[in-house]
């Protein structure tokens, strides 16, 4: 994420989510602060409630892995934006990711086996 000075900080946290009785997936807002100075930077609305996020320096991106419905949003650092969504399945949210080679591996417990994503 884009901080607005070299010392700050920056947490990336929940505010809960909006659920309907239709079935839709649940929308959930996210919203990072300054941690040196206790300022909301910004929020974005995600696919669901995040399992696990992971953060790319080298891109600028958020990876966030959402279970249910089983997709990772990529959310651009700078924009505090969705850029992209990626279908996994569901029940998908245990996540590692690589920084040194840009990688994002996705374990797939319905299939037993693991989705590898590569940074472009």
């Amino acid at each position: 994420m884009a901080f607005p000075r070299a010392r700050t900080a920056s947490i990336w946290t929940g505010l809960g989510s909006a659920r309907s009785s239709h079935a839709t997936p649940a929308l959930s807002s996210r919203f990072a602060l300054d941690l040196t100075t206790d300022r909301e930077l910004g929020r974005v609305q995600i696919a669901g409630e995040a399992d696990a996020i992971w953060y790319s320096a080298a891109a600028d991106r958020l990876y966030v892995a959402i279970g249910e419905p089983g997709v990772i949003d990529v959310v651009d650092g700078r924009a505090l934006a969705v850029v992209d969504q990626v279908t996994t399945e569901q029940g998908a949210h245990t996540t590692a990711f690589d920084a040194q080679r840009g990688r994002l591996y996705v374990f797939l417990p319905k299939l037993c086996q693991a989705a590898i994503y590569a940074e472009i």
